[in-house]
């Protein structure tokens, strides 16, 4: 299956920020496969692409060796599917661990940031499928770790979502809430 999400951070593209993106996913049998995401709209374009199990492509990309959660930055999603009281008490707990915080509107490039070691986490209490199959292929192909998004409902409905690197997933996903799988 197929997941395209033509403009991820639609809020930004609409308001002339060019922190946007094409996403494109391929899952094969719910297991993200291949994996693609570009910024159009950037004369340097960032394109990133994976395929699952190629290491060739992890040369290009890496996740962040940051074991500190004090230095570590994590971008925090939002999405109306949850309450703002919710998100808020998610940014406090995350500001409270020492994290510096930031959101930019995009989950896709949110994902590709973790996978290519500019920022040490992605979380999400409520994602769209469409918004992150490449990118959880990018993160995981770059060395860190996700929770199982596709499990249950993920596909259709969506979840919570966290990525991260492997000297912080066991921190992150206690403080998040969120397990990750490896």
């Amino acid at each position: 299956m197929w997941l395209i999400d033509p403009i991820d951070g639609t809020a930004n593209y609409a308001r002339g920020i060019p922190h946007y993106c094409v996403s494109i996913g391929y899952l094969e049998h719910g297991v993200p496969t291949v994996a693609r995401a570009a910024r159009p709209q950037s004369r340097l374009a960032l394109f990133r692409r994976a395929r699952r199990r190629r290491l060739a492509r992890r040369r290009a990309l890496a996740v962040s060796p940051c074991d500190d959660l004090g230095a570590a930055t994590v971008e925090c999603g939002w999405s109306t599917r949850r309450s703002t009281a919710d998100y808020l008490a998610l940014i406090a707990r995350v500001m409270g661990a020492g994290c510096a915080i930031r959101r930019v509107g995009s989950g896709a490039l949110g994902l590709v940031d973790v996978a290519a070691g500019r920022s040490e986490a992605y979380c999400e209490l409520h994602i769209n499928a469409w918004d992150c199959a490449a990118g959880i292929l990018l993160v995981r192909e770059a060395g860190g770790y996700t929770n199982d998004f596709f499990a249950g409902e993920g596909l259709t409905k969506g979840n919570p979502l966290i990525a991260t690197n492997h000297a912080l997933c066991a921190k992150l996903a206690d403080l998040i809430g969120i397990p990750i799988e490896g």
